[in-house]
């Protein structure tokens, strides 16, 4: 028995596309329901693969949705999780012995400023 193009596509939307994680756990899928599938005795590497992405991406979103509603009064108090990484503004193809010599799209901000 053949499904349509249209049955195959809602089939596909409410459970998943073939090799998806969503195909191989019944029910929403849960960091438990990947765990236990990671570890099942018969899972394959994609499997844990798929199930290690679902978990780290889990995770992250939790980690974000804390710091998103920490009430900490001072902003960036220790806890930012965006680290600071400084802007080289001059040229890294010069040798060390010559002038250094400032990058063409920050040259424009000394001559404004």
């Amino acid at each position: 028995m053949s499904k349509t193009k249209a049955e195959l596509i809602k089939h596909q939307k409410s459970r998943g596309a073939p090799g998806t994680l969503k195909a191989k756990i019944k029910g929403p899928v849960t960091i438990a329901k990947a765990r236990a599938l990671k570890s099942k005795p018969g899972a394959t590497a994609h499997d844990k693969r798929q199930a290690n992405w679902f978990i780290n991406m889990q995770q992250g979103k939790k980690k974000n949705e804390e710091i998103a509603t920490s009430t900490s009064s001072v902003a960036g108090a220790g806890d930012n999780p965006q680290k600071i990484v400084p802007i080289h503004v001059t040229d890294r193809r010069r040798r060390k012995d010559q002038i250094p010599r400032l990058l063409k799209r920050f040259r424009k901000h000394l001559e404004d400023g």
